[in-house]
């Protein structure tokens, strides 16, 4: 533990002193990694490897997410590039009129020709033409997610209602595979038996794979429940900032035209900085130095091979061996 705990902070130190040192390559390293982030997550489920080359996940994972990091950058420039330009420390020419619709068209084509090469004789796990049109689907409500709302409360939205969820889902089905003792469970409480029997041998099996394939309320109560000391500490440093930093309690659209400050910059002279605008670069830079890491664990976490759980016999029939929550820490 001391070795991840070493990387972590090893990891926040590195984005923190690249803001310092080049900001403008800072912030494209950031939207990229992000954007391959968020495609990689919200696409987790998709067997790519039962039907495709090795080549077309990274596409499609790129793909998704240069669709959700444009949306946010591109949907209201009068939002995003003020943010943007104080974060690099010059103007941002980022509004050009063509980046939205490309933006958009270069991940429906993605999908289309994911769909249109998708092998007839392929295995049971591969994408289906069907999930492809779901994604179609999904992909177009994130757009109309941004066009109804500002770049800043879309982004909120998708993060709180797809991209968090689904990866707190996507950890949860992993731990499960791995007997975690948060959600570890015993096979004689999963069939109501002690035998271990031919039959109840095999309906126990069962009953541990149906465990693990399911993610649900209560695992997500669990989570949550363990969550709360972290999530208290994250709750309490932001109201911390909120108040140095003080930004007006309006919508993120008004946001950005609250308090105005001048300041003296080495290029321009005097020029008026939006405070709310300052804030919100802070925030941007706060955000990428805290999931640096996590970005690194989740892409770890794909790097892995999943093992089959360890069954061993006990006198109350089978039970997951609790071994198992030692791989996932390794």
């Amino acid at each position: 533990m001391a070795a991840l705990y070493a990387t972590y902070l090893l990891i926040m130190a590195a984005w923190s002193l690249s803001w310092t040192i080049a900001p403008s390559l800072t912030l494209a390293a950031f939207l990229a990694v992000s954007a391959f982030h968020f495609g990689e997550s919200d696409l987790d489920t998709i067997d790519f490897a039962a039907a495709y080359p090795p080549a077309v996940a990274p596409a499609v994972f790129a793909s998704r997410g240069i669709l959700l990091v444009g949306l946010t950058m591109a949907s209201d420039p009068s939002i995003s590039v003020p943010i943007l330009t104080e974060l690099v420390g010059h103007d941002c020419h980022a509004s050009h009129p063509w980046l939205y619709p490309a933006i958009v068209t270069q991940h429906v084509a993605v999908l289309h020709d994911s769909h249109a090469r998708f092998p007839a004789a392929s295995t049971v796990s591969a994408p289906s033409a069907r999930l492809w049109m779901c994604e179609m689907c999904r992909a177009l409500l994130y757009v109309a997610v941004f066009r109804l709302t500002d770049p800043l409360m879309g982004f909120a939205v998708y993060f709180g209602l797809w991209h968090s969820l689904g990866s707190m889902a996507a950890d949860i089905a992993f731990l499960k595979a791995g007997s975690h003792p948060m959600f570890g469970t015993s096979v004689a409480s999963l069939d109501g038996t002690g035998s271990n029997s031919g039959n109840n041998e095999k309906d126990a099996i069962d009953a541990i794979a149906a465990h693990q394939d399911r993610v649900t309320l209560g695992d997500f109560a669990r989570c949550y429940r363990a969550a709360v000391p972290y999530t208290a500490v994250a709750i309490l440093s932001m109201a911390g900032f909120y108040a140095v930093f003080p930004l007006l309690h309006n919508d993120a659209a008004s946001a950005t035209r609250s308090t105005v400050e001048t300041v003296e910059t080495a290029a321009t002279g005097s020029q008026q900085v939006d405070t709310s605008v300052r804030l919100w670069a802070v925030f941007v830079m706060a955000v990428s130095v805290l999931t640096g890491p996590h970005v690194w664990v989740v892409a770890a976490k794909h790097s892995l091979p999943m093992p089959p759980p360890p069954v061993h016999h006990s006198d109350s029939g089978i039970d997951v061996a609790d071994s198992q929550a030692d791989w996932l820490t390794a």
